[in-house]
């Protein structure tokens, strides 16, 4: 049974959303660059998932988020300890590689 991990947890105005990491491990992922998210209201209730959360494992530091942020266009980015850039689709939940900075 894998590990469940929160990775981050980014708050809005009236949701917030959690973050997990794929393992690279799996046979079974096909787009490990992808990244599972889930959607909260503010009250605790889950409004959406993607991914299949019970299969996500935390690899290493360079996975962990150290800031998201909402664009101006209203998209979310998230941000990993080692510069990935990821675009969250909010209505799919599922976040994708964007672009590194250093």
């Amino acid at each position: 049974m894998s590990e469940k991990v929160e990775v981050q947890r980014l708050d809005m105005n009236d949701c917030y959303y959690v973050l997990f990491r794929p393992s690279q491990s799996s046979s079974e992922l096909m787009n490990f660059s992808d990244i599972w998210v889930h959607k909260y209201s503010k009250e605790g209730k889950l409004l959406w998932r993607s991914g299949v959360s019970d299969r996500v494992r935390w690899q290493d530091s360079s996975n962990v988020f150290v800031g998201l942020t909402r664009a101006k266009d209203g998209s979310v980015l998230a941000t990993t300890f080692s510069g990935e850039v990821y675009f969250i689709d909010e209505d799919t939940g599922i976040a994708s590689y964007f672009k590194t900075v250093r």
